[in-house]
């Protein structure tokens, strides 16, 4: 599971999705990307002969234990998890990325100091090192070193400390038909682009849709997540279904929205 940790503890950056994690060995084909519809027996593809099945199937563990991660947290624990190799290469003489678990007193001694340096003297809010805690955690348990934070006591102790010096995290607002109604009364829906926004408001508002479920955002659309065309099912009030391509839609009576995927999949899928 831990290939390229050297005695170090030296750690290459989280794969991106589609790619084999970096490794010294030869990289073989790449069967572990093959969709699953599609894959068949070693054999059958012709290079089984030539093929160590362990040393092949290293290729694609640590992508695998990645993949268990959806798109969006993959982005957050990589990000966050920067902060923690910061804190460990600033020591003189700079320390390896992962607790190795053989002094458990020391180990969590190294988390406090983290919480300290992170919230106390950096001045990062509970909420910001909360998440690069687990973002260290995770990545300790994808390389084989376990949970870090399990029976930390005190650690437990300073992360409430902590949440208790921060400010308060705004809260949002809920939306309302009022705000609706005002956003429609400042709208002129012959112009394309008002006319695409109150759609959006509306379609999101009635069917309770997370941002990422029906919009996009300077990086892009999820594309696991977000609504489109196809996600919609129109019935007539008979029941029967509408062909957007030629039946008209001022008919339609019931509109079925199909989610292809969410934040809060149980599954995460």
């Amino acid at each position: 599971v831990g290939w390229g940790r050297g005695p170090e503890g030296a750690i290459p950056p989280p794969p991106k999705g589609g790619e084999h994690p970096p490794t010294s060995r030869p990289a073989g084909p790449k069967a572990f990307h093959i969709p699953v519809n599609q894959r068949t027996a070693l054999a059958d593809l012709g290079f089984a002969a030539s093929l160590n099945p362990q040393e092949y199937a290293t290729l694609g563990v640590e992508q695998m234990l990645w993949d268990r991660l959806a798109p969006g947290s993959q982005k957050t624990y990589s990000s966050s998890f920067k902060h923690w190799k910061l804190f460990r290469s600033c020591a003189d003489p700079p320390l390896p990325v992962f607790l190795f678990g053989k002094d458990p007193v020391e180990d969590e001694m190294e988390l406090l100091r983290f919480v300290y340096w992170m919230g106390f003297v950096v001045g990062y809010q509970y909420s910001t090192v909360h998440v690069a805690l687990y973002a260290m955690r995770y990545m300790h348990l994808v390389y084989g070193y376990g949970d870090v934070l399990k029976d930390k006591h005190r650690l437990t102790l300073a992360k409430l400390a902590l949440k208790r010096h921060s400010n308060k995290p705004r809260r949002k607002v809920a939306a309302t038909t009022a705000m609706l109604a005002d956003v429609m009364a400042h709208s002129n829906l012959s112009v394309w682009k008002d006319l695409l926004c109150m759609t959006a408001i509306s379609f999101g508002f009635f069917f309770l849709l997370r941002a990422s479920e029906y919009l996009g955002s300077h990086q892009g659309a999820y594309l696991d997540y977000v609504v489109r065309v196809g996600s919609l099912t129109f019935l007539d009030s008979q029941g029967r279904l509408l062909n957007p391509a030629h039946d008209d839609l001022n008919n339609s009576h019931e509109l079925i929205v199909n989610i292809p995927g969410s934040k809060t999949d149980l599954y995460n899928h």
